[in-house]
C-alpha cells in the first residue's frame, strides 16, 4: 500500500506531497504553501474523508453546547436537548469520532 507524505521543498517555502517507492524513488503528487493544506491532501490520498472529519467536528461542537443549561427551568427544552445529546452521542460513536 502506498502511503503519501509531505516534505519541505523549494528551500522550505513549499510542502510537496508524494510517496516513496520501495526502491527509494520519490514520486511527487502536488505542492502546497502550507503544512495544513499538504496534510489535508495526504489525509485524502491515504483514504481519509474530509467530509466525515468535518461532520464529526461539527457534532462535537454542537454536543458541547447542548450540554450547557441555557434554558434554566424550561423542562421542554431540557428534554429536547437531552434527546439531541443522545442522538449525537450515538452518531459520534458509530462514526468512530468519540
Amino acid at each position: 500500500m502506498t502511503t503519501y507524505v509531505h516534505i519541505p521543498t523549494d528551500g522550505g517555502n513549499l510542502r510537496t506531497v508524494g510517496f516513496y517507492h520501495p526502491n527509494g524513488t520519490w514520486y511527487p503528487d502536488s505542492d502546497h504553501r502550507s503544512n495544513d493544506a499538504a496534510a489535508a491532501r495526504c489525509h485524502y490520498l491515504n483514504g481519509g474523508n474530509p467530509a466525515h472529519d468535518d461532520l464529526v467536528a461539527a457534532l462535537r461542537h454542537v454536543r458541547k453546547w447542548l450540554g450547557i443549561d441555557l434554558f434554566g427551568e424550561h423542562d421542554v427544552y431540557r428534554g429536547r436537548c437531552a434527546e439531541s445529546i443522545r442522538l449525537i452521542d450515538a452518531a459520534l460513536t458509530k462514526a468512530g469520532g468519540v
